[in-house]
C-alpha cells in the first residue's frame, strides 16, 4: 500500500505480520521462511515496515539477512525473557528514511511501563517513530501495534491509547501520520471504528482508513499460511493515514469562498498570493451555501478557528500545512495616534480576546 505524505513525496509502507513460531511446527517454521520474508520486503520498495509477532531471535536474523535497513523498537516484556520477547517494530530502507527518535509504549493503563491491559492476554505494545524523507526532508510519524487477538475490550483500549498519544503529539509538534498494524478486529469492529471514525472525539486528528482509497473489496489479509484470499471474508490488518495537505496538493480541487461581489477580487487574491491557493475559485453569499456547495462536491472551503461546526458526516476537516507546520492567520489592529481613546482602545481589546479564543 502507498501513502502520498505530499504531492513531492511518494512513501511505500507496508504492514507485516511475520508469523511467530507456536509449539512443535513442522511446517512453515521460521527457519524455512526467514529468506522469504527478507526478500518480500526488499521486493515490496517498501521504505517503511511495520512487523509483528517479532520476536529477538527473528530480529537477529533479518538483521543479517537485509543490507541496507534498520531496526527500532523494544519487546513487549522488556527483554526479560529474551527467546520469548515479542515486538512490533519499524524497519526503515536507510536510503530514503532516517529515524530521528522512537519509543514503545504499551496497550494499558500504564502505557510507560511493561503492562497489560484489562482481560488482554499477552501485554501488546505500539513503537512510534518520528522519521525524516531523505528526498524532501518532510518529518512524519508512524506508529505500528499488534492488538489482542482475544479480548474486543482490550483492542479498543489499544485504539483509544493511539488516537491519544496522537492527539499528545500534535499539541506540541503535529506531523503527518502513519498507523498501521495487526488489529486482529474486522472492519466493522468497535476497535477499528475508533480509529477510522475518532470516536473520542479529538479535533486534531483524522485518519482515514486506505482500504477506502481501493476499487475493490481487500478481502481477508490472515490466511494461515494457504494463501488464499477471498474478498467474502474480512481484513484484520490496517494502515490508516492522517489529512494532512499543504495548498499545493489543492491545486486541482476548487476553492469556496464566502465573499460577497465586491469582496471577490480581495479574497481571492489573499488566498491565491499569500495562502498560496493555485487552482479555480468558487464564491458563496453566506457560510450556508459554502457548506451545501462542498456537501455537494463542488470544493473544498478554508475555514478558521475550531468552533466551526461541519454538520454533515461526510464533511472533514482537514489541518492546512506548509513544510511542517500548520498555517496560522495573524491579525492586526490599526488607528491613527490621534484617534487613540478609551473607546477605540476598548475596542481593540475585545478584539483581541476575540482571536485568542
Amino acid at each position: 500500500m502507498a501513502y502520498s505524505a505530499a504531492q513531492a513525496d511518494e512513501i511505500k509502507v507496508v504492514s507485516f505480520n511475520l508469523r511467530r513460531d507456536f509449539g512443535p511446527q513442522r511446517k512453515n517454521r521460521w527457519e524455512t521462511r526467514k529468506a522469504l520474508a527478507a526478500r518480500l520486503i526488499e521486493e515490496s520498495n517498501a521504505s517503511i515496515i511495520g512487523v509483528q509477532e517479532f520476536l529477538p531471535q527473528m530480529r537477529r536474523d533479518l538483521k543479517g539477512l537485509l543490507d541496507g535497513y534498520s531496526i527500532f523498537g523494544r519487546g513487549r516484556l522488556s527483554g526479560k525473557k529474551p527467546q520469548n520477547d515479542e515486538h512490533a517494530d519499524i524497519i526503515i530502507k536507510n536510503k530514503e528514511v532516517e529515524v530521528a527518535r522512537c519509543r514503545t509504549f504499551w496497550l494499558s493503563k500504564n502505557p510507560d511501563i511493561p503492562s497489560r491491559a484489562l482481560f488482554a492476554v499477552y501485554p501488546r505494545i505500539c513503537t512510534v517513530a518520528e522519521v525524516r524523507l531523505k528526498k524532501s526532508g518532510r518529518r512524519l510519524r508512524v506508529f505500528n501495534t499488534h492488538f489482542d487477538h482475544v479480548s474486543p475490550l482490550a483492542r479498543s483500549l489499544g485504539a483509544r491509547l493511539i488516537l491519544e498519544q496522537i492527539h499528545r503529539f500534535n499539541q506540541t509538534d503535529p506531523l503527518p501520520t502513519i498507523v498501521m498494524g495487526d488489529f486482529n478486529a474486522k472492519p466493522n469492529s468497535k476497535a477499528v471504528r475508533i480509529m477510522r471514525e475518532n470516536l473520542p472525539g479529538y479535533r486534531d486528528v483524522q485518519l482515514q482508513d486506505v482500504y477506502d482509497f481501493l476499487d475493490s473489496v481487500i478481502g481477508n489479509t490472515y490466511h494461515g499460511f494457504k494463501g488464499k484470499i477471498k474478498q467474502k471474508f474480512k481484513p484484520i490488518d490496517y494502515i490508516f493515514v492522517s489529512d494532512d495537505f499543504e495548498p499545493s496538493e489543492l491545486k486541482d480541487i476548487p476553492c469556496i469562498l464566502v465573499a460577497c461581489e465586491a469582496q471577490r477580487k480581495t479574497e481571492r487574491e489573499y488566498y491565491h498570493d499569500v495562502v498560496g491557493f493555485p487552482g479555480e475559485f468558487l464564491y458563496a453569499e453566506n457560510l450556508e451555501e459554502a457548506r451545501l456547495m462542498v456537501i455537494g462536491h463542488k470544493g473544498f472551503l478554508p475555514v478558521e478557528g475550531a468552533d466551526v461546526p461541519t454538520a454533515e458526516p461526510s464533511v472533514v476537516r482537514i489541518p492546512l500545512m506548509r513544510g511542517n507546520e500548520p498555517i496560522r492567520k495573524n491579525y492586526c489592529a490599526f488607528w491613527k495616534k490621534d484617534n487613540s481613546g478609551y473607546y477605540v482602545e476598548e475596542i481593540a481589546r475585545l478584539l483581541k480576546a476575540q482571536f485568542e479564543k
